[in-house]
């Protein structure tokens, strides 16, 4: 789903837009008859994350983007860098996340676990969802009036004495609004 995702260290915020058909064409301006444009929100917060989670960007962009919130100036942000990928270090001890930008707005997340870190810490709670499912190739489907964001069957892997990635089974298990990581044998 086309929209745009918000960062900050224990959340991803997805806003994504859709039209209104509740929203009669009467309510709508003269002359401009047509659907309403709405947004939704839908959270991804890393549930007991840790408070000091440190950011860092890489692959910084030629865009800039600013921010005018409301009439107080001091609020307002110009001239933010952009990045193609945001490292989120000590979400949880021992563990990392790390946002990567790719073709058509599209984002990808990689949880990274470092060694003798606990990976059961990693709790994932979807606020503003319709409904949170398992589509039969393994992907986690988020169900919002927006549409449904698609998150693809997680890669698990390690790498061994030999830098070769080993995968490790691994699939979303789901609990209620709550997304965890089902993972098989690993070292």
């Amino acid at each position: 789903i086309p929209g745009v995702l918000f960062l900050t260290g224990d959340k991803a915020m997805y806003v994504l837009p859709f039209e209104d058909a509740n929203v009669s064409k009467a309510e709508s301006k003269p002359g401009r008859e047509r659907t309403a444009q709405r947004f939704h929100a839908v959270s991804m917060a890393f549930a007991n994350a840790n408070t000091d989670i440190a950011a860092s960007g890489d692959q910084i962009s030629e865009h800039r983007t600013n921010y005018f919130l409301g009439s107080d100036e001091s609020r307002w942000q110009s001239d933010v860098p952009n990045y193609g990928e945001i490292r989120f270090d000590n979400v949880y001890d021992g563990i990392s996340a790390v946002w990567y930008g790719r073709e058509n707005g599209a984002t990808q997340y990689d949880l990274i676990v470092a060694p003798n870190a606990d990976a059961q810490q990693i709790e994932i709670r979807f606020d503003g969802a319709d409904s949170i499912s398992i589509d039969d190739a393994g992907s986690l489907l988020i169900n919002t009036p927006a549409g449904t964001i698609k998150q693809n069957r997680p890669f698990t892997y390690q790498t061994n004495e030999n830098t070769a990635r080993v995968e490790v089974p691994s699939q979303f298990a789901i609990d209620g609004t709550t997304v965890r990581f089902a993972l098989g044998e690993y070292d």
